[in-house]
């Protein structure tokens, strides 16, 4: 039996925790930060507009990270000004555009997500138990860069052997690179392997398609039927809570020393 080297975390909904309000909040934000920034260099435009292209824009952004893929943050914001009107992004001059960049990033800071009570508590056990720790991240409308901050100021950055996210890696989960060039910044590989996430899709399924062993963190209240979990591969162990992970690891491998 292969001694268990590495474990790879899923950030959102995993070790961190949105909620919709918290995720409207931060929309309305850009929204209105991002018009006083247009208005004030005269380029103008409804507040109805810019939310309908900055919806538009998550969309398609959407629909790449389906194909596992993903764009850059930066080209996520272009996508959204090239909405509001085709011309905007080439007409505005550098200072601007980083305004607007900053705006669409920086609104997570005024409503930051929570962090899921045991994650400081779990990732120290792992890491005690001394295995390497990689995340392993699809990210949205914020950049995995700030995202990265936020954990350092949370203490728990300092955990991660390395980071990866999907803006800046140019994949997707549950695409199998998301995962192998994380286990290679680890000098690890897949056999050596665990990961744990809450999504069936992109962690249990893009996990083990990989070749990794994955633990399914099984939300309250999954956003599947059982009839439609059942069409997943079936993950190596189940648990209700994080705080069940290192003890369902321990199950699953002969921990290293």
């Amino acid at each position: 039996m292969f001694k268990l080297a590495v474990v790879t975390l899923d950030l959102w909904q995993t070790l961190i925790l949105e909620d919709g309000v918290t995720g409207k909040k931060r929309e309305s934000l850009r929204i209105c930060q991002i018009s006083k920034i247009l208005g004030g260099v005269g380029q103008s435009f409804t507040i109805d507009k810019i939310q309908r292209s900055y919806q538009y824009g998550l969309a398609v952004c959407e629909k790449i990270r389906k194909k596992e893929r993903d764009v850059s943050f930066k080209e996520q914001v272009s996508i959204f000004m090239r909405s509001l009107d085709l011309t905007l992004y080439a007409r505005l001059d550098k200072s601007t555009i980083s305004s607007i960049e900053r705006a669409y990033d920086e609104a997570f800071w005024e409503f930051p997500t929570l962090i899921h009570k045991d994650a400081e508590r779990v990732l120290f056990d792992l890491k005690n138990r001394g295995f390497k720790l990689g995340l392993v991240s699809n990210t949205g409308p914020t950049s995995g860069g700030l995202i990265r901050r936020f954990l350092e100021t949370k203490r728990l950055a300092y955990f991660f052997d390395t980071m990866t996210f999907s803006d800046e890696a140019g994949f997707a989960k549950p695409a199998r690179e998301m995962f192998i060039n994380t286990l290679s910044q680890l000098g690890s590989n897949s056999e050596q392997a665990l990961h744990v996430g809450d999504d069936l899709n992109a962690d249990i399924f893009g996990g083990n398609r990989a070749g990794l062993k994955t633990i399914w963190v099984r939300p309250l209240a999954p956003p599947l039927s059982d009839k439609e979990i059942r069409r997943f591969p079936s993950p190596d162990a189940v648990v209700s809570n994080l705080s069940q992970v290192p003890q369902a690891v321990e199950k699953l491998y002969e921990c290293a020393p």
